[in-house]
């Protein structure tokens, strides 16, 4: 599998566990939980906070993916780094629905 191929694969792990982190974040509101990113919590449950939780990384993915061949090493690591963040990020919204919501 090329470089890519790879990149291609992270990028689309990111952009999926990012929606994750949406609509477990959306599912847990009404239940008592909270958004954690200060600039997402006063407006998360409006259409502008939705569309920016799911268009932001858009932007992120596509500026990373233009940059692919600039430096390799670097945007390969971004994109490990990026996918790490959003496994703990909705490892913990899990965590939090299924421990303290359920």
């Amino acid at each position: 599998m090329g470089y890519d191929n790879k990149l291609l694969n992270q990028l689309s792990l990111i952009y999926v566990l990012s929606c994750l982190d949406y609509v477990i974040t959306r599912i847990s509101l009404p239940l008592g939980a909270m958004e954690l990113n200060p600039l997402l919590a006063p407006i998360i449950e409006s259409y502008i906070g939705g569309a920016l939780k799911l268009l932001m990384p858009l932007f992120v993915l596509y500026y990373l993916w233009i940059r692919r061949n600039s430096n390799r090493y670097r945007v390969y690591l971004t994109a490990i780094i990026l996918s790490a963040f959003y496994v703990l990020v909705v490892s913990w919204n899990i965590f939090v629905y299924l421990v303290f919501l359920v």
